[in-house]
């Protein structure tokens, strides 16, 4: 009779944090699965009768190269930071882009609650869009601060806090709220320049909700 395990599809490779995190790692995963199932079929296939009509000599020599997809940088502040949905809430926008882009590309939330454009140029660019590729970071301990390769797009979403009434600690004026936005998107432009030379990644400023003041 034909051994099942000669027709068994190879098992899939369920990784560990590290190695979802490294491509390297969870490349070489994928080999090792596929060479032990290469090595099993073709034993399999020599105690299988010649008379089967099933052929089990198929044989699987690479394992197929793993493709990072693109990302989607969500900037913004608690609107984006709450974006996948809240507690009593169904979903947000965010859920709503990550599954129109399902299989294409990750979206990644850089949401922060609280924060103004003044906290976003001082804060935030520095560290999830830096210019240098060394020790430049300003996070405890991070020395590998690289800005996001393969960015589809990045969303700008300030200025809920910013319109806060003057004298309230996130305030920004007008003016200076103006100001900020051309400096975070010239900042990203800048830092994308390195990782994606010779790209124009797309910056989609969302305008912040309705304020009667």
């Amino acid at each position: 009779p034909l051994s099942l395990a000669a027709n068994r599809r190879p098992r899939a490779v369920v990784g560990t944090t590290a190695s979802l995190a490294s491509p390297a790692l969870y490349t070489t995963a994928l080999r090792s699965s596929s060479e032990n199932y290469s090595h099993n079929s073709t034993h399999n296939s020599m105690t299988t009768s010649p008379s089967s009509s099933f052929s089990t000599t198929s044989t699987i020599s690479t394992a197929p190269a793993v493709r990072i997809r693109p990302s989607i940088v969500l900037l913004g502040d608690s609107i984006t930071e709450y974006a996948f949905g809240v507690e009593g809430a169904l979903l947000g926008w965010a859920t709503l882009l990550a599954a129109a882009y399902t299989r294409r590309a990750d979206v990644l939330n850089r949401g922060f609650s609280g924060y103004n454009t003044d906290m976003c140029v001082n804060l935030l660019l520095p560290n999830i869009f830096p210019k240098m590729t060394s020790t430049s970071s300003s996070i405890a301990g991070d020395t590998t601060a690289l800005p996001p390769s393969n960015v589809l797009f990045v969303t700008i979403f300030f200025g809920a806090n910013d319109a806060a009434v003057p004298g309230e600690s996130q305030h920004v004026p007008v003016e200076r709220y103006q100001d900020n936005l051309r400096t975070t998107i010239r900042h990203i432009r800048e830092s994308l320049q390195r990782s994606q030379p010779n790209t124009v990644v797309p910056i989609l400023l969302i305008t912040p909700p309705p304020f009667d003041g």
